[in-house]
C-alpha cells in the first residue's frame, strides 16, 4: 500500500533504481552513470511529474553564450544556487537570499539588491518568484541569466552544472566537480547497498522523496507540501514505515512520529548551511543524517 499526499500525483522514478542496481553489479564508471541519466529523461524528477519545489523547464532551455570575463561575476539567487554556479567553475560568485533564512525561496528582493545584480549573471531556480520579480524591477535580460532544476540527486547536479559550464566556456573547472561528484556517487550507492536500504520502508516529505529514491530506499507514503490533516497523519502511520524522512527547512512530518514514536524522523537538507562550502558536502550531510556514512 503507499499514499501520497502532493499538489500533484508522483510518477514512479524508473531510473534511480536502474542506477542503482548497474552501480551494485557492475564496476562501470560513475561518470558514465551520471550522463546516463541526463540521456534518460534528465534525472530522476522533472518539472510536472514530481512537483518538486526545485524544478523548473530551465535545464532545457537553450541560453546564449557569456563568457564570465564579460560580466562582473555571478550573482546567484540562494547559497544552494551559488554552490551550483561554484561547481560549474565560476570565481566570483554571491548571493542574495541570507543564508540563515530556513526556506530562501520565500526571500522577497530588497531594493538594493538591483545594484548588485547589475552588469552580471544571475543563476536561480525556475521556483523561486523573487528573482522574476527583480529581473522585471531591473529590466535585465534574459540573455544574463540561466534558470536551473534541482531536485537533490547527483544526476540533477551534474546537469545543472554543466548547463552552466556550456554557457559560460567552463567545462574544464566543471569537469573536475564532476570528478569529485563520482567519486561521492561510488560511494553512497556502495553504501546503500551494504545497508540494504531496498528493504527499508520510508514514507518521505515529497521534496526529499528523489534522493530517497536514487539510493533505493522504497516509499510507501509521502506528505507536502501542504500541511498534514488529522486523517492524513494517521494514513502515514498506519503503514508502519521504518524511517520518516522529512524537509529540513519545511519540516511537516512531526505528526506521523508522535503516532509512530518507536521510528525515527530525520530531516535532510537541500540548502547548505553557514559551514558549507561544496554541493559535496549536502550531500554527505544528508548521507550522514540517512546513516549511510560518518563524517
Amino acid at each position: 500500500m503507499r499514499l501520497s499526499f502532493t499538489k500533484k500525483s508522483f510518477v514512479g522514478i524508473a531510473l534511480a533504481v536502474t542506477l542503482l542496481a548497474t552501480a551494485c553489479s557492475n564496476g562501470k564508471e560513475e561518470g558514465n552513470k551520471l550522463h546516463e541519466a541526463d540521456s534518460k529523461g534528465k534525472g530522476h524528477s522533472t518539472a510536472g511529474q514530481h512537483g518538486n519545489e526545485h524544478s523548473s523547464k530551465g535545464q532545457q532551455e537553450e541560453n546564449k553564450r557569456v563568457s564570465l570575463s564579460e560580466v562582473q561575476g555571478v550573482v546567484a539567487s540562494t547559497s544552494l544556487t551559488a554552490l551550483i554556479a561554484t561547481a560549474a567553475g565560476a570565481s566570483e560568485v554571491s548571493y542574495l537570499a541570507p543564508s540563515e533564512l530556513r526556506h530562501p525561496p520565500e526571500y522577497d528582493y530588497r531594493p538594493s539588491d538591483l545594484s548588485k545584480v547589475k552588469e552580471s549573471y544571475l543563476v536561480y531556480l525556475g521556483y523561486e518568484p523573487f528573482m522574476a520579480k527583480l529581473m522585471e524591477a531591473g529590466n535585465i535580460s534574459p540573455d544574463m541569466a540561466a534558470t536551473i532544476e534541482i531536485d537533490n540527486t547527483p544526476p540533477s547536479y551534474q546537469m545543472a552544472t554543466k548547463k552552466l559550464a556550456d554557457i559560460w566556456g567552463t567545462q574544464e573547472q566543471q569537469a573536475k566537480f564532476e570528478a569529485e561528484l563520482n567519486q561521492l556517487v561510488t560511494e553512497l550507492v556502495q553504501s546503500a547497498k551494504a545497508h540494504k536500504v531496498a528493504n527499508q520502508k520510508v514514507v518521505s516529505q515529497i521534496y526529499m522523496t528523489p534522493l530517497l529514491k536514487w539510493l533505493g530506499y522504497e516509499i510507501v507514503g509521502e506528505f507536502g507540501p501542504n500541511e498534514l490533516t488529522p486523517s492524513e497523519v494517521a494514513a502515514l502511520a498506519k503503514l508502519k514505515p521504518d524511517l520518516i524522512v522529512d524537509n529540513l527547512h519545511m519540516p511537516q512530518g512531526a505528526g506521523i512520529s508522535e503516532v509512530n514514536k518507536e521510528v525515527n524522523r530525520i530531516e535532510l537538507r537541500s540548502y547548505p548551511d553557514t559551514n558549507m562550502s561544496s554541493l559535496l558536502d549536502i550531500l554527505r550531510s544528508n548521507a550522514k543524517q540517512l546513516g549511510l556514512i560518518s563524517l
